[in-house]
């Protein structure tokens, strides 16, 4: 019984860390959004870290978490990646 444990729980973990590791799917409609609530102080402190930390798998979206995750003092770049995503910026 307690091997079958270890067996389901070792099973459940590698899935965790292959569904992690891939990301979640993203449009670029919530990503703004995620932006924008960020920058009006809508969201939560834990809401941006979420977004901030897990991967996206759509590369170019996971570059603008990762721009935002470096830029997060910064609303000026902030705000030009929320421009990129609504595409207003040249």
């Amino acid at each position: 019984m307690l091997h079958t444990l270890i067996i389901a729980a070792l099973v459940l973990m590698l899935l965790a860390w292959l569904f992690w590791r891939r990301g979640v799917v993203r449009s670029k409609d919530e990503v703004a959004k995620y932006i924008e609530d960020f920058l009006q102080g809508r969201s939560q402190d834990r809401d941006w870290d979420e977004f901030t930390s897990v991967h996206i798998r759509d590369p170019y979206l996971d570059r603008i978490r990762r721009d935002c995750s470096d830029a997060t003092a910064n609303r000026l770049a902030l705000q030009a990646l929320l421009e990129e995503l609504r595409g207003r910026a040249a």
